[in-house]
């Protein structure tokens, strides 16, 4: 049964899939998780859902429920477009990236932190480095999951100073002598410790201005991202070769 009150939220297109001949479910995050959006008609010449189709728009949507939990959409608002992130290779591929990663890692009435996600590809789409964006956004989902990385301080004797190395699988930061007991960790450079550190920084205008270095960006990027892929035994992402692809070439 369809609930005959109109009601509406704000939130952020994640994912698209056809539905039926000419409808599509939306994977919609919201104040309130991840919710099912139906977008009937949507594929029609004249259908003004289309802005549903695009993933990384921020939208505000009418909307009727379902005593199954499925949302039905009657009309909307842009409140921020990224279209745009079409005609750029890189933009485009982040935002695939992106779909992948959320439809991985959450599910329908999850939480998920569209505010931060919304602001870091608006961010992007205004010329902001992907890699570093890649990696604010990694950052973002480890703390949405209640992953806790300690980037402070060593996580075995909490002292901040000589930290020479570190281990997502054990939590975080080791200083020198902690790392005598980790006999499969080797020592890094100063420069990684930096972008790991930088991964789980605010989302502010500070961070969303840097630029991180490409070598030891790539590798943080793929620790975080095999450490996902461990933690919640998912399937390899489908779309990092590409990405990385798209940020090497």
């Amino acid at each position: 049964m369809i609930s005959k009150q109109v009601s509406n939220f704000e939130g952020l297109v994640i994912s698209v899939s056809q539905y039926g001949e000419d409808s599509a479910i939306v994977s919609f995050a919201t104040d309130s998780g991840l919710v099912p959006l139906l977008a009937r008609g949507i594929y029609k010449p004249k259908s003004q859902l289309k802005p549903l189709l695009i993933v990384g728009n921020l939208l505000k949507i009418d909307y009727k429920h379902t005593e199954k939990g499925l949302y039905i959409a009657s009309s909307l608002l842009v409140i921020f477009d990224a279209s745009e992130a079409m005609s750029n290779y890189q933009e485009s591929v982040f935002l695939l990236l992106l779909s992948e990663l959320s439809m991985n890692l959450y599910k329908y009435g999850d939480s998920y932190p569209y505010k931060e996600v919304s602001t870091l590809i608006s961010s992007l789409l205004n010329k902001g480095d992907c890699l570093s964006t890649t990696l604010l956004l990694l950052g973002t989902f480890y703390r949405s999951l209640g992953i806790n990385e300690n980037v402070n301080s060593c996580i075995g004797c909490g002292k901040k100073e000589d930290i020479v190395a570190y281990s997502l699988q054990e939590g975080g930061f080791l200083c020198s002598k902690c790392l005598e007991g980790y006999k499969n960790v080797e020592p890094c450079s100063t420069l990684e410790l930096y972008v790991l550190k930088f991964s789980f920084m605010p989302i502010n205008q500070v961070y969303l201005s840097k630029t991180v270095p490409q070598k030891e960006g790539l590798k943080i990027l793929n620790g975080l991202l095999n450490n996902l892929v461990d933690y919640f035994d998912l399937h390899p992402i489908k779309t990092l070769p590409v990405f990385i692809s798209a940020l090497t070439n």
